[in-house]
């Protein structure tokens, strides 16, 4: 078990498990005027283990009540990370007495990896594995997780997307239960040559100002002598059976910061919303949280915004647009341990968050014109080697604009989420000072404006 916390660091508006292990966020859905968030979970230890499946729900997706553990590891093995579905035409036949059923997909971990389902018929407290288990067969692959499915808009029915360790299978099934193969994506040039896994996909259309692309968002893991996760997008279009990039259209990063990872879209949403888990998979075990250990994003909205650069995925935090547009020009001193902030300036320009220990977190533009983190001196706590390491790396993206520049954030006491040229960049962040951040200073051209989110 970790050691008691030199201070709490539970977020208050951040999900986080009641305790111990928290990792992907899976089976994101919406039913009845519930968001369901199910979680990699290992109730037992607040480092990974056996891993379940956690389950909350929330009306606002801020305000999370939690639900009891959905899924426990079975005799085809642990239950990895995947996606869910709202089966109203009741195609898969697992509906009874007028009840919807929702449809779960999930990795069975065992000694190789297969695709495996189950059925909800209560409103996803309680679920039913599919006796035909499992749906997919391992193809040879040691890495073959993450199913996230979708409606097929071309074919009808439904598609999967699966990671299959340097590319994606596709696959389509008009009952849910029966599944063949349509397609693979990659490999891709940007990570040829490497041991690049690639993890969590997922597949779908936004608007743009013509018609509507589609976007493949993709969770790879670094070689190990670079030691990363990221979160990367591609942008193209889907033919039914498989995803076809767009020519000439450059990887992306959909959030650049260093605590991004394994996020995935909501199914039955009117607007595309999204989660990922917050933190760096390298160093989470060792973070110096006590009771629980992980925690999630705020659900963002996903939109494709018209850039100089050409089309690209913008991200806009949920539930905080009073605040922000209410915020205030703010001074020296702190709102709290749990407000948003809007950072407007030219040219280069800095925000400074510190506190009388010498601990600060220092963001903005730089001569370059790119956004940027550093987070080299954010904490005195010694947590781990890798951190150390990691905490030390100057993280920035190339702005897509010039000119003057704003960033939107959201500070949650050891969270900061980032938000700059209309959410087309973004930097998230842990930080775990050991006394709260308390004052704030700028430089150059800059103003900023405090909204309180601490109700």
């Amino acid at each position: 078990m970790s050691q008691p916390a030199p201070r709490a660091f539970r977020p208050k508006i951040h999900f986080t498990a009641p305790s111990m292990w928290l990792n992907d966020p899976n089976g994101l859905c919406y039913e009845n005027g519930k968001y369901h968030l199910y979680y990699q979970h290992y109730p037992d230890d607040t480092v990974w283990g056996p891993m379940h499946w956690g389950h909350a729900v929330s009306g606002d997706l801020l305000h999370w009540e939690h639900c009891p553990i959905a899924m426990y590891p079975d005799e085809l093995g642990m239950i990895f990370s995947g996606s869910a579905v709202i089966d109203e035409e009741n195609v898969s036949g697992f509906g009874t007495d007028g009840k919807t059923p929702m449809v779960i997909f999930y990795t069975s971990h065992g000694d190789k990896e297969r695709q495996s389902m189950a059925y909800s018929l209560d409103g996803g407290m309680t679920f039913t594995r599919y006796p035909g288990n499992p749906i997919l067969e391992n193809p040879g692959i040691n890495d073959y997780r993450d199913p996230k499915v979708f409606r097929n808009p071309v074919k009808g029915g439904f598609s999967m997307v699966v990671s299959a360790f340097d590319r994606a299978m596709i696959y389509h099934s008009t009952d849910l239960k029966h599944w063949e193969k349509t397609g693979e994506f990659g490999p891709v040039a940007e990570f040829a040559g490497e041991r690049y896994l690639w993890e969590c996909p997922d597949l779908f259309p936004l608007k743009t100002e013509t018609g509507e692309k589609w976007v493949f968002l993709l969770s790879v893991v670094y070689p190990e002598n670079i030691g990363i996760h990221r979160t990367c997008y591609f942008i193209g279009q889907f033919d039914g059976d498989t995803f076809i990039r767009e020519p000439g259209a450059p990887m992306e990063l959909l959030d650049g910061g260093p605590d991004f990872y394994a996020g995935s879209t909501y199914w039955g949403t009117p607007q595309r919303l999204f989660i990922a888990w917050e933190a760096a998979p390298s160093y989470a075990g060792a973070l110096p949280t006590g009771e629980y250990c992980g925690q999630m994003t705020l659900a963002r909205t996903l939109t494709l915004k018209s850039t100089p650069a050409g089309d690209k995925v913008a991200s806009k935090p949920v539930g905080i647009e009073k605040a922000l547009d209410g915020a205030d020009l703010g001074g020296e001193t702190l709102p709290g341990e749990c407000f948003v902030l809007r950072v407007c300036g030219e040219g280069e320009g800095s925000v400074t968050l510190y506190n009388q220990e010498g601990e600060q977190v220092v963001f903005g533009v730089d001569s370059s014109n790119h956004f940027y983190v550093d987070r080299s001196r954010s904490t005195v706590l010694s947590i781990s080697e890798t951190y150390e390491r990691q905490v030390n790396q100057y993280v920035s993206l190339p702005r897509f604009e010039q000119g003057a520049w704003q960033i939107d954030g959201v500070f949650d006491i050891s969270s900061l989420e980032l938000f700059g040229d209309q959410g087309t960049r973004c930097l998230t962040n842990l930080l775990f000072p050991k006394q709260p951040y308390t004052s704030c200073k700028t430089q150059g051209n800059v103003q900023v404006f405090f909204g309180d989110l601490s109700e």
